[in-house]
């Protein structure tokens, strides 16, 4: 009999304390004595090409999500960094054919590419990612689950411990004590804010879990007392009344692009950063994300509106990146005989997500039950923005989390209602 594989990631909890607009540069660390010290990671050029393809991997998802129609003109939320990683410890689990799939799309842009050079960035990412800012509150946890009538190579067992300190846990499928076991660990990865994750006795074969947590303070606060009752304009031509917070920041970082102007917000000792996307007038959202142009970043004084709002997503991604070069790798002929002797095949790889964003932070929630092109042709960059940019996200706009030195994405997401 063919066994399933289920990929299952969960970002535990992103809590964010407030979103900023400081007036520092990259290389200026904010002032105060609220601030830990930067601790930027440092790469090769190698792993620096690993990093950018990793976002161009990013991109292409971004892209072929908004060109599914399930996702078109709606809103979603995902975090690219928990696929990547999945997909590349599933990718450790394949042979022949099926891993150069893997890779290829993975990795795109990069000639030969290597699992092994992937696996120990990974090893790198996970350890320091947590060192750049150490009072952001930053946990990354994997596991693997198995049917104890499975037998698991050693080696792939060794390789998810050693670069992806993921555990292995056998247990009795279709048992309360196995789903008792999954909701403990859980928990804890969780830091308690997922106490009953799993509402069923397992019945896979084999599945990851997987926790992220992140929690932190905006370098400076929206005051609640300038939050009003605005026009949020929606894709669909809907218009509602959201409250509207509002900042005016001098020295912001704002960037021109061809179909976009955008705003980079940073929080804590400046390590993280939300990458907000306005459309230009006349463009919708979708648009503007595949706008890949490389403008020109410029410090403005910036007068930020910016919606109050939660939303939720679960998104099943398998059929998405089949259409991406992973077809043959979860159609039920992929080869999988690094996990194991026999025959398996990849069902599941679905992340259920929460964001929500006030004066105060942000919360980012995702699970998931378990090549691309580069750049594309885009018009020229506009010229420099005036000296005041009125940046109002009363429009359909995205945005993104990622943690600066690397430029490791944690989060990506669009909002067309409200």
């Amino acid at each position: 009999m063919r066994k399933t594989i289920k990929y299952v990631a969960f970002l535990g909890a992103l809590l964010l304390g407030g979103i900023l607009l400081p007036s520092c540069s990259d290389s200026d660390e904010p002032d105060g004595d609220d601030y830990a010290p930067r601790q930027w990671i440092t790469l090769d050029d190698e792993q620096g090409a690993y990093v950018k393809a990793s976002r161009i991997f990013s991109e292409n998802l971004w892209h072929a999500m908004n060109a599914d129609p399930e996702y078109k003109d709606k809103n979603f939320i995902f975090s690219p960094l928990a696929l990547h990683l999945n997909l590349s410890m599933a990718a450790n689990g394949a042979s022949g054919e099926t891993r150069k799939m893997f890779t290829d799309m993975l990795l795109p842009g990069i000639s030969n590419p290597s699992l092994d050079r992937l696996n120990q960035l990974y090893q790198t990412l996970i350890a320091k990612i947590p060192q750049t800012d150490v009072k952001a509150q930053y946990q990354l946890s994997t596991s693997m689950w198995y049917g104890n009538d499975l037998q698991l190579k050693e080696d792939y067992v060794n390789t998810l411990r050693d670069y992806y300190s993921t555990q292995a846990f056998a247990y009795t499928k279709k048992s309360e004590q196995a789903k008792n076991a999954v909701n403990e660990w859980f928990a804890e990865a969780t830091g308690g804010e997922m106490k009953d994750f799993l509402q069923y006795a397992p019945i896979e074969d084999f599945f990851f879990l997987g926790s992220m947590r992140f929690k932190h303070v905006w370098t400076r606060k929206f005051d609640k007392s300038k939050t009003k009752q605005e026009n949020f304009y929606c894709q669909s031509g809907k218009v509602v009344k959201v409250p509207m917070m509002y900042k005016s920041e001098s020295d912001a970082i704002v960037r021109t692009q061809a179909k976009s102007l955008r705003a980079i917000l940073w929080f804590g000792n400046g390590s993280f950063a939300l990458h907000l996307i306005k459309p230009d007038e006349g463009c919708t959202v979708d648009e503007a994300v595949e706008d890949m142009t490389l403008g020109e970043s410029y410090n403005r004084t910036v007068n930020i509106k910016l919606p109050k709002f939660s939303i939720e997503s679960n998104i099943e991604f398998l059929d998405i990146l089949a259409s991406m070069g992973l077809e043959g790798a979860v159609n039920g002929d992929g080869d999988y005989s690094q996990i194991t002797a026999g025959d398996f095949s990849m069902w599941g790889l679905q992340q259920r997500s929460m964001f929500e964003i006030d004066e105060e932070g942000t919360a980012f929630k995702t699970s998931s039950s378990s090549t691309g092109g580069g750049m594309i042709d885009a018009a020229p960059a506009p010229g420099p923005p005036p000296a005041v940019v009125d940046f109002f996200l009363d429009h359909p706009f995205a945005f993104e989390i990622y943690e600066v030195s690397s430029g490791t994405k944690i989060a990506m997401g669009k909002i067309c209602e409200l």
